[in-house]
């Protein structure tokens, strides 16, 4: 699979909410543009288990965000 960002606010995957339990793996996330302050993949605090691994991560400021509960507030 391989997905391009193309949303104003830079993140290809905002994973939010309860979500719990989701695997993002093989897949090939590419910025097209200039990596400025763009994240391939954003967890909010209240997810759980996101697990990223063995993907091909290019042109992007942060690969893997994690925010937490006194970033959020």
């Amino acid at each position: 699979m391989t997905m391009v960002v193309h949303k104003a606010s830079g993140t290809t995957f905002d994973v939010q909410g309860v979500t719990e339990a989701v695997v993002l793996v093989g897949s090939e996330i590419t910025e097209p543009r200039a990596p400025a302050d763009r994240v391939a993949v954003s967890q909010a605090a209240e997810t759980k288990a996101i697990q990223v691994q063995s993907n091909q991560i290019t042109d992007f400021a942060t690969e893997v965000e994690r925010l937490y509960e006194s970033v959020l507030r």
